[in-house]
């Protein structure tokens, strides 16, 4: 295909202001190049330093963000360990009771040997009986 008859794209620019038109051909004279190419970098430099000063806002934004969280975080641990302090000191809601199992039905509550007990539980329990 010819250049000439590839497509490109097309972004028309109706500058409104009579001066600043002038000013855009007045310039890309000077320059030696097209107003297209002298509007190009301009939209270029402006739409790169508003990048770097909207990420940078961003950046700040999310490290507000993150450091408001992690207090609000830091209140709501103390919080609960507040609470929890002070619900030690309440009575039990339900009162533990001891079991009295006879020896003779102890077999009946044996757990099979091939169960895996990681943790001790079996063995806690089994050591309660006794």
């Amino acid at each position: 295909m010819d250049c000439m008859t590839q497509a490109r794209p097309v972004f028309p620019l109706r500058l409104r202001d009579a001066t600043l038109r002038d000013l855009v051909r007045e310039v890309a004279d000077r320059d030696h190049i097209s107003q297209n190419e002298l509007i190009e970098r301009a939209i270029k430099n402006e739409v790169v330093a508003r990048g770097a000063l909207l990420a940078a806002d961003l950046a700040a934004s999310a490290a507000r963000l993150a450091k408001l969280t992690s207090d609000q975080r830091e209140q709501l641990i103390v919080a609960s360990i507040q609470d929890f302090g002070s619900g030690e000191g309440l009575p039990e809601p339900v009162q533990a009771r001891a079991f009295h199992v006879d020896e003779s039905s102890l077999s009946a509550l044996s757990v099979p040997a091939n169960t895996s007990d990681e943790l001790g539980v079996i063995a806690a329990f089994d050591a309660g009986r006794r």
